[in-house]
């Protein structure tokens, strides 16, 4: 479950704690997560009767949201553009993706499986393309996995165990 924990800050500044956590996994747009932020400081406004108009805020915390959408001040925009990739692919496996710089709009393509190793992935390669059916299955043992994981490894990139092709 993703949310953003939010001080009104204003009252932060002026020593209060006045705090309100969002579910993101309900909000599907920055639109909607900025309606939802104007409403609550609104609110705030309305409770506090202090005549003081409460306007900006600060990030207090956060959880199942990945660091480079996250600022002092607020969320990225572009966060939505991630949750709505990973209800897809998978949280792991986007921001696998992320980590790796792949752009949002190529994940999907880049994306080879998960693996324990570069060798696992080598033997998924070798057995789903039928790369070695014609080799006589006397000579097929000397063929070393590890050598062609290695050639593999140029144009693969891995992260948390999962491959992604390095050039997207």
């Amino acid at each position: 479950m993703a949310n953003v924990t939010f001080y009104s800050l204003s009252d932060y500044n002026n020593g209060l704690l006045i705090s309100h956590t969002f579910d993101l996994d309900k909000l599907n747009s920055y639109d909607k997560f900025l309606e939802e932020m104007r409403d609550w400081l609104a609110e705030v406004t309305e409770d506090m009767d202090d005549g003081e108009v409460r306007e900006e805020y600060i990030v207090a915390d956060y959880d199942d949201v990945p660091e480079e959408y996250m600022g002092e001040w607020s969320l990225s925009p572009e966060y939505f553009d991630f949750a709505e990739k990973a209800d897809g692919l998978g949280f792991e496996v986007v921001k696998a993706g992320v980590d790796l710089g792949i752009p949002l709009e190529s994940i999907e393509d880049a994306y080879l499986g998960e693996f324990d190793s570069m060798e696992d992935y080598a033997e998924e390669f070798i057995d789903s393309t039928g790369m070695l059916d014609s080799m006589p299955e006397s000579l097929r043992g000397y063929f070393d996995v590890s050598r062609f994981a290695n050639d593999l490894s140029f144009d693969v990139n891995e992260s948390n165990g999962h491959f992604f092709y390095a050039n997207w």
